[in-house]
């Protein structure tokens, strides 16, 4: 009976020795995936981090060289506009004038500038900002969008020069109310985008058009 009461009392004993070795092994490979999950969610983190501040860093050099380019084209079609206008009411001194044509020259510097950064921001604005700011500059057919408005602009800008080259035999104060307008809203519209690029340079958590 001792005898029986001994080997089975091993046997129960050794049973629990495999049992405890199975549940520490358990814990062990539970602690090792609890600590792959949490290296490699601290990994994602980093890399979210990184491309993040990689946006940010984007979408600061582009607002610099956006509005760089936009802001001198938009400056000086209201110096012609405004020099045109001025001429037209009188005012056309040879100083006015010589200033009329130094700001021609400017302008279309600025256009040529403009013309050629802008397919890039365009294609910028969709693959590394936002679709929907890409939209807000240039789609097919929207005349709000901001390359419909300057298109519509610069229209504005050849019909003055033009008009006073011909001593404004067909130009109004109406067609100058009209252009400004235009400038207006145009300035309000990229102001808009301008505020829009600052945030996503400075957002700390997630920048518009990345979900």
């Amino acid at each position: 009976m001792f005898i029986l009461s001994t080997i089975g009392g091993g046997a129960v004993s050794t049973g629990y020795q495999l049992l405890s070795h199975e549940l520490v092994k358990m814990r062990e490979q539970k602690e090792a995936a609890r600590k792959e999950l949490r290296e490699e969610q601290a990994a994602q983190r980093i890399k979210e981090r990184e491309l993040l501040a990689v946006k940010r860093s984007a979408a600061r050099n582009f607002l610099i060289d956006f509005q760089d380019a936009a802001e001198k084209r938009n400056y000086y079609a209201y110096r012609v506009i405004s020099h045109v206008q001025d001429c037209q009411e009188g005012k056309g001194s040879p100083y006015l004038i010589k200033c009329l044509e130094q700001d021609r020259i400017k302008y279309g510097a600025a256009c040529e500038s403009w013309n050629l950064k802008r397919h890039f921001f365009e294609r910028f604005l969709e693959v590394y900002l936002s679709a929907d700011l890409r939209k807000r500059f240039y789609d097919k057919g929207n005349e709000a969008c901001i390359v419909s408005q300057f298109i519509a602009l610069h229209s504005d800008v050849l019909k003055a020069i033009s008009q006073f080259e011909s001593g404004f035999k067909a130009y109004s104060q109406d067609d100058i109310k009209a252009a400004k307008a235009k400038r207006e809203k145009l300035s309000w519209d990229l102001a808009a985008i301008y505020d829009e690029l600052l945030k996503m340079s400075m957002d700390s958590e997630s920048t518009p058009g990345s979900k």
